[in-house]
């Protein structure tokens, strides 16, 4: 399995000046917006270990493994066509 975490900073700034004198109004106004993204991509191995801490050899996709049967002629749901 392979698990991918993007996380996003962004920052804003703001200004403005100017003069206001009765109903005149002079001034300027600036903002600034940045964004930085980092991207981390981890594989991930599922592990079993026993009773006394020696790993288990794992097997996800045999039947057996999860105690299913499978009839025979059955076809498996997770089987393409």
């Amino acid at each position: 399995m392979e698990l991918t975490l993007q996380v996003a900073v962004t920052s804003a700034g703001k200004g403005k000046a100017g003069v206001h004198w009765w109903l005149i109004e002079l001034g300027g106004e600036a903002s600034r917006e940045s964004a930085v993204t980092q991207t981390v991509k981890m594989k991930l191995e599922p592990v079993m270990f026993s009773e006394n801490g020696q790993p288990v050899e794992l097997l996800i996709d045999a039947p057996e493994a999860i105690g299913e049967r499978r009839i025979s002629g059955e076809t498996p749901l997770d089987a393409a066509g």
